[in-house]
């Protein structure tokens, strides 16, 4: 995104990518953090993922303990007292924004339905 709006992103910010913590979580010690996900159904077959760490942090949905895309977008668009956002001031420009960010959210949605039929 920081490339197709440099106006908005004049810093080159990194952007939304899968390895973003929630607050409060320790990226030293946690091991939802690792390359793939355990899932308890994993763990009731028999599969060879490991162990859950019950002392790790869950603090979103499902346990997941990374921001989604939808949350990195949705945290973008608030209105903070006493913090200047180049996004919320860019007019219309910031209505492409907010279309591209929800196409962005709704085609990861759809890939990942479309990915993981086995388990719906």
């Amino acid at each position: 995104m920081s490339l197709r709006y440099p106006f908005l992103f004049p810093h080159a910010e990194e952007g939304w990518h899968t390895r973003i913590p929630l607050a409060g979580v320790n990226l030293a010690n946690n091991v939802n953090l690792q390359a793939r996900r355990h899932t308890r159904i994993e763990l009731e077959e028999g599969g060879d993922e490991g162990e859950l760490d019950d002392d790790a942090p869950h603090c979103g949905r499902g346990g997941s303990s990374r921001v989604s895309q939808a949350q990195y977008y949705a945290f973008q668009f608030q209105n903070r007292e006493g913090v200047f956002s180049s996004i919320l001031h860019a007019g219309r420009l910031n209505q492409e924004y907010v279309v591209d960010a929800w196409v962005c959210v709704e085609s990861n949605h759809l890939n990942w339905a479309r990915t993981h039929q086995v388990e719906l």
